[in-house]
């Protein structure tokens, strides 16, 4: 080969090498698949990954009963092998089912009906899908909604808000039991002054720490925090937002000496997210997402990046974003364009990759659960029109300087 033509060939290989980067840059590896197709509604689901398994939980309308029922999936990390089953009969309904993997055994908590009340059950199996057992936990005349729970060492810790029949306002109540299922401990922790929903906790070390949103009325839904010791003493709860708008759906997570948060104002359409240091000072807020009525935010920190996933009611669509954990560099990005109504998008990192699920409208008045995955190592998470506009531009500009030496080559 002549001494030009191999310059020639070379200039193309990189011609072809600068397109591909661009091509990686500009198309983002979301990857989505329908898990379920029967004609029965499902809500509320959520999902562990645990080595190369991925387990589910959600509730489904039954006709039988006219309610809905529990039911659990598991799959391949990889995506193969998926199966779900109905694990409750009972004639009432069942909502908000939660659960934690724990070693060889899967723990879960959720809200059932008695005929007139909604009290507290837990249940476990194996994580072979064997030992499915369920106990119910409360009997009291009131409603109590979204439990959460959290496993650690031989406890299961829980938290949710309760409703009494004759009281508007709900309360935040905690409980603790042994891994074994005895020694049932319930306590009442704000009272029926306030209106408290949506709670969530996380157990660290010898404490545990909460978030919830909160009304006193006529005041707008705030952000509340709580902690108290994991021996149940020592309850604090603090008001941490004052601007006049209802805000709900917060969530939290603690890393080291900080906790972070992310909640919703749907009232002027905006996401925000908050940091504070773990001894409750140096609170700060800040507005990330204005303009888009954005629900049901979820957030996982991981290293120095923080990861978010919620729904844009609008477009009925899957966003994602990431920011810097120092409070920079937020980025948002929209991931579906299917026009199913999607739902309580929840959101897990692991190793290279995060992993989704939601519920989403199949087109026939069903919903239906659907799993998404997407790569970190994908340049494309988040990436900004501009940047790719930005380096198209300097793949243009290297196409033309490229051009002009091919011209002075092939001039000699």
């Amino acid at each position: 080969m002549k001494r030009n033509e191999l310059i020639i060939v070379i200039l193309i290989i990189i011609l072809i090498t600068q397109f591909f980067v661009v091509m990686k840059v500009s198309a983002a590896e979301f990857i989505t698949t329908q898990r379920t197709s029967t004609s029965f509604n499902k809500q509320h689901p959520q999902f562990q990954v645990v080595g190369t398994k991925i387990y589910y939980v959600w509730e489904e309308f039954d006709r039988e009963c006219k309610c809905e029922q529990i039911w659990t999936g598991e799959m391949n990390i990889d995506g193969t092998g998926w199966i779900a089953t109905k694990r409750t009969t009972g004639g009432y309904l069942k909502w908000n089912p939660q659960r934690q993997v724990v070693g060889s055994k899967i723990y879960y908590v959720w809200s059932e009906g008695d005929g007139t009340y909604l009290q507290i059950w837990t249940g476990e199996m194996n994580i072979d899908g064997t030992g499915w057992m369920a106990t119910k936990r409360t009997t009291d005349p009131s409603y109590k909604y979204n439990p959460q729970l959290q496993v650690v060492g031989s406890k299961i810790y829980y938290v949710w808000v309760m409703y009494p029949p004759s009281i508007v306002a709900g309360e935040i109540w905690t409980a603790e039991m042994n891994i074994d299922g005895t020694g049932w401990i319930a306590t009442e922790r704000t009272g029926t002054v306030v209106e408290g929903t949506e709670p969530q906790f996380q157990v660290v070390g010898s404490k545990i720490y909460y978030v919830w949103d909160e009304e006193t009325h006529p005041i707008p839904f705030q952000i509340w925090t709580g902690e108290m010791n994991i021996d149940g003493t020592g309850w604090m709860a603090t008001r941490r937002t004052t601007s006049p708008y209802d805000k709900f759906f917060p969530q939290l997570q603690v890393v080291g000496s900080k906790i972070y948060y992310v909640w919703q104002e749907p009232e002027v359409m905006e996401i925000w997210t908050a940091e504070m240091n773990i001894d409750g000072t140096g609170w700060i807020a800040t507005r990330r997402i204005a303009g888009a009525e954005s629900f049901l935010p979820q957030l996982q920190v991981v290293g120095s990046k923080i990861y978010y996933v919620w729904i844009e009611f609008a477009s009925h669509q899957i966003w994602t974003a990431e920011i810097n954990i120092d409070g920079t560099g937020w980025i948002a990005t929209r991931r579906t364009t299917s026009l199913g109504y999607k739902h309580n998008p929840q959101l897990q990192v692991v190793g290279n990759k995060i992993y989704y699920v939601w519920t989403e409208g199949d087109g026939t008045g069903y919903s239906q659960i659907w799993t998404g995955e997407m790569s970190l190592e994908t340049p494309t998470i988040g990436i900004k029109d501009e940047d790719i506009l930005k380096k198209i531009v300097e793949v243009l500009t290297k196409l033309i300087q490229l051009h002009n030496q091919l011209i002075e080559i092939l001039s000699r």
